[in-house]
């Protein structure tokens, strides 16, 4: 069973990969790549890949995946995403 804390670290997690999906570039444009191979794709997937909404869904089924079998290791990646998302939210919230 989860507890709070592991659920925050993972919600932060997917929050931060759906953003960066959704809007960045991301290291080497990785983001960016993906974007424009769904665009060229399907309009469902298109407009799917740039709505952290929907991408947060989809996201969120390996993140829960490393928060209950991942173990130190799991944790370890789902805590470096969220120390990140709480950044990404700071900088819109603080000055």
């Amino acid at each position: 069973m989860l507890n709070v804390t592991t659920t925050i670290i993972a919600a932060l997690a997917v929050y931060r990969l759906s953003w960066a999906l959704a809007f960045e570039q991301g290291p080497a444009n990785v983001f960016q790549h993906i974007r424009g191979a769904a665009e060229r794709g399907p309009e469902w997937l298109a407009k799917g890949v740039s709505c952290p909404r929907c991408t947060s869904f989809w996201l969120g089924w390996p993140a829960a995946a490393c928060a209950v079998w991942g173990g130190d290791w799991g944790l370890f990646v789902l805590l470096a995403l969220a120390l990140s998302g709480a950044v990404v939210i700071m900088t819109r919230v603080l000055p």
